[in-house]
């Protein structure tokens, strides 16, 4: 038209005189044949070597970057850019068929690799290729290699994890754990020493024969590695069995006894043979010690204060010691005063243990 014109270029060895490929800028003429007339614009066009990538290797690294990538190829113009799985990466050294770069690291998105192509691009001519691979930055994968096995409330866990990174957590089951030390064991694993805590909830066995008393048992828990950095985790299903502490622990069952109840009978002077007062006891109630904790419970000792005497008590004789959920029963009837009256009578029974020190109450009332 009179004033476009769109043309095909032709071959670069064309437009030379030795029909060597010319590369960079050339000149665009415009001759108009009938007036002789022509323009020329300097430097209208630009001729560049096409970009073919043949070979790359390493084609994966660490996420965190820093792998020295070799392409190999043609086409290569310095300066260029590089990009290696979706990325741009540091080219250190460029030639026209060799190029080799420092990869950067990536972001990671729920303990994934990160894969995608490699590409360099001519800066000066924005002639690229990409590579017919792909590169992978892998994410390290954690595996919990052991952990101590027993351990008890607020003791001392030790876990060795292959592949940790980052900044670590550990859990025994969902409760998170206080880390104390990190030691890299410069084979590829970590050594981590974690508090167990004191409140972790124990399986509890129901103490037959005590209604309401249970003991704690060695309970299994999974533990589990978390990288905060990474979001990768491993879990050692049932790998800690936390025991109990081993202390003893006193009950009662049931808790103490209930208000004790006598009659009063009047004697009758005058029958023959006559009749004093008297009172028909109150039932006879059970309260049994119970050892709820995990080491023997000693008994030293039962005492009684005043006021006992209206009241037959019995139970074994002291010291004596009873195993885990083991239970040794008090018995107890009131029989009223002496003279036998009516009205109210208590006392306190004080067991003493090398688990502490606990008191029943005992209330009669004759009626």
């Amino acid at each position: 038209t009179f004033n476009s014109i769109v043309v095909i270029s032709p071959n670069s060895r064309d437009t030379t005189i030795n029909a060597e490929p010319a590369v960079g800028p050339v000149p665009v003429t415009i001759r108009n044949v009938h007036s002789g007339t022509q323009t020329v614009f300097a430097a209208g066009f630009r001729y560049h070597s096409a970009i073919r990538i043949v070979a790359v290797g390493p084609t994966e690294g660490p996420f965190t970057g820093g792998t020295r990538v070799t392409i190999d190829g043609i086409g290569f113009d310095d300066p260029v850019a590089v990009t290696i799985g979706g990325v741009a990466a540091q080219p250190i050294q460029v030639s026209g068929t060799k190029i080799i770069a420092i990869t950067s690291g990536v972001t990671v998105t729920g303990c994934s690799d990160v894969t995608g192509p490699i590409s360099v691009t001519n800066i000066s001519t924005g002639a690229s290729g990409e590579s017919s691979v792909e590169f992978t930055y892998r994410v390290p994968q954690p595996i919990i290699i052991s952990a101590t096995s027993p351990v008890q409330p607020g003791g001392t866990i030790t876990v060795r994890v292959f592949g940790a990174f980052g900044f670590p957590r550990l859990r025994l089951d969902q409760r998170v754990l206080s880390i104390t030390s990190e030691v890299d064991n410069g084979d590829g694993s970590t050594t981590f020493t974690a508090i167990v805590p004191t409140n972790v909830e124990l399986t509890q066995q129901a103490c037959a024969g005590a209604p309401g008393v249970t003991a704690p048992q060695p309970t299994s828990f999974d533990i589990t590695y978390e990288s905060a950095t990474t979001g990768c985790t491993d879990t050692m299903s049932d790998g800690v069995i936390v025991e109990p502490l081993p202390v003893a622990r006193l009950a009662f069952s049931p808790n103490g006894f209930t208000p004790f109840t006598a009659t009063f009978v009047a004697g009758d002077p005058g029958a023959t043979p006559p009749t004093s007062d008297s009172i028909t006891p109150s039932a006879t109630q059970t309260v049994n010690i119970v050892n709820s904790g995990a080491a023997l419970l000693t008994v030293n000792s039962i005492t009684q204060s005043v006021g006992c005497s209206a009241f037959v008590i019995s139970h074994a004789p002291t010291p004596f010691d009873l195993n885990p959920c083991d239970l040794q029963p008090i018995t107890a009837r009131y029989v009223g005063p002496s003279p036998p009256a009516t009205g109210t009578q208590s006392c306190t029974l004080t067991v003493d243990t090398n688990a502490g020190t606990r008191s029943l109450n005992l209330v009669g009332t004759t009626q």
